[in-house]
């Protein structure tokens, strides 16, 4: 299980820079294998990435792209 872990609740602004954090519960997941997406739609059909190849819980500087959208969310996963 890999859990989000920051930021969470927090407004997002386009240009802003965020601390992406996550945490694995799962020791059988390798030593690089959390890809961290974020999307505008909930993620049925856009998916970009942040990052991929990071270890399985760790901290992320990240600045969030100019958007013009309301609805805004970060994913971390396996792969």
């Amino acid at each position: 299980v890999v859990s989000l872990t920051g930021p969470l609740d927090d407004p997002f602004s386009g240009g802003q820079s965020v601390n992406v954090t996550w945490t694995s519960s799962d020791t059988n997941i390798g030593t690089t294998p959390i890809l961290l997406t974020w999307s505008t739609d909930n993620f049925a059909t856009v998916n970009n990435t942040i990052v991929s190849g990071q270890a399985a819980s760790g901290t992320y500087a990240w600045t969030i792209p100019s958007l013009n959208t309301s609805t805004f969310q970060m994913r971390a996963r396996a792969t």
